[in-house]
């Protein structure tokens, strides 16, 4: 009986995985290495392949001025002392001081 139980869990788990698989394709374009391009389809496509069972997706890979991805910084230098002046008044202009916390 235990020998039957067995063999019932074995051919689940075969044909269970064999069912739910995952198939992640890349697919690149002549701008990209061929082995980049094998890179990403035996070791990046394996690693998802082996983690999901439910990643189904074909991957287009290729090089190019896209604009994504980029960062802009902007600087506004300004002194202190041109700050506080171009601040509208308060009740008074005195350095920020943390309050005391009561002992």
């Amino acid at each position: 009986m235990f020998l039957k139980k067995l063999l019932w869990l074995t051919a689940s788990l075969v044909f269970g995985a064999a069912l739910a698989s995952a198939n992640i394709t890349y697919t690149c374009d002549p701008s990209i290495s061929a082995s980049t391009c094998n890179y990403l389809n035996t070791t990046i496509a394996g690693m998802y392949n082996s983690t999901f069972t439910d990643a189904n997706a074909n991957i287009y890979i290729t090089l190019g001025t896209t604009g994504l991805g980029e960062s802009q910084t902007a600087f506004n230098v300004v002194s202190y002392s041109d700050y506080v002046a171009a601040s509208p008044p308060t009740r008074a202009r005195t350095p920020f001081r943390f309050p005391r916390c009561p002992r």
